[in-house]
Protein backbone atom coordinates (compact mmCIF):
# COMPACT_ATOMS: atom_id res chain seq x y z
CA UNK A 1 0.00 0.00 0.00
CA UNK A 2 1.28 3.44 -0.88
CA UNK A 3 1.02 6.25 1.59
CA UNK A 4 2.65 9.47 2.62
CA UNK A 5 4.54 8.75 5.82
CA UNK A 6 6.58 11.92 6.22
CA UNK A 7 5.70 15.56 5.58
CA UNK A 8 7.89 18.48 6.47
CA UNK A 9 6.28 21.41 8.24
CA UNK A 10 6.59 23.41 5.02
CA UNK A 11 4.99 20.69 2.88
CA UNK A 12 2.10 20.38 5.31
CA UNK A 13 1.58 24.15 5.34
CA UNK A 14 1.68 24.31 1.53
CA UNK A 15 -0.83 21.45 1.19
CA UNK A 16 -3.15 23.11 3.72
CA UNK A 17 -2.92 26.39 1.78
CA UNK A 18 -3.69 24.64 -1.52
CA UNK A 19 -6.61 22.83 0.11
CA UNK A 20 -8.11 26.12 1.27
CA UNK A 21 -7.19 28.58 -1.46
CA UNK A 22 -6.45 26.93 -4.81
CA UNK A 23 -8.90 27.98 -7.55
CA UNK A 24 -9.55 24.49 -8.97
CA UNK A 25 -11.24 21.73 -7.02
CA UNK A 26 -8.99 19.05 -8.56
CA UNK A 27 -5.88 20.53 -6.94
CA UNK A 28 -7.75 21.09 -3.66
CA UNK A 29 -8.86 17.44 -3.70
CA UNK A 30 -5.35 16.25 -4.49
CA UNK A 31 -3.88 18.23 -1.57
CA UNK A 32 -6.63 16.94 0.72
CA UNK A 33 -5.98 13.37 -0.40
CA UNK A 34 -2.27 13.64 0.31
CA UNK A 35 -3.00 15.03 3.77
CA UNK A 36 -5.46 12.21 4.43
CA UNK A 37 -2.82 9.68 3.42
CA UNK A 38 -0.40 11.29 5.85
CA UNK A 39 -3.06 11.00 8.56
CA UNK A 40 -3.32 7.24 7.97
CA UNK A 41 -6.19 6.85 5.52
CA UNK A 42 -5.77 4.07 2.98
CA UNK A 43 -5.93 4.70 -0.78
CA UNK A 44 -9.24 2.83 -0.81
CA UNK A 45 -10.71 5.11 1.86
CA UNK A 46 -9.45 8.23 0.07
CA UNK A 47 -10.92 7.00 -3.22
CA UNK A 48 -14.29 6.48 -1.52
CA UNK A 49 -14.22 9.94 0.06
CA UNK A 50 -13.57 11.68 -3.27
CA UNK A 51 -15.55 9.18 -5.37
CA UNK A 52 -12.59 8.45 -7.62
CA UNK A 53 -10.64 5.33 -8.51
CA UNK A 54 -7.85 3.98 -6.35
CA UNK A 55 -5.63 4.32 -9.43
CA UNK A 56 -6.17 8.10 -9.28
CA UNK A 57 -5.21 8.15 -5.61
CA UNK A 58 -2.09 6.14 -6.42
CA UNK A 59 -1.26 8.70 -9.14
CA UNK A 60 -1.61 11.55 -6.62
CA UNK A 61 0.66 9.79 -4.14
CA UNK A 62 3.22 8.81 -6.78
CA UNK A 63 3.39 12.34 -8.17
CA UNK A 64 3.76 13.83 -4.72
CA UNK A 65 6.48 11.44 -3.57
CA UNK A 66 8.55 11.98 -6.73
CA UNK A 67 8.66 15.78 -6.42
Amino acid sequence: MRKVEVLTKEEKQELEAIKKNYPTYTERDRASGILLSYRGYSPKEIAEIFEISRRMVYNWLDEFTTL
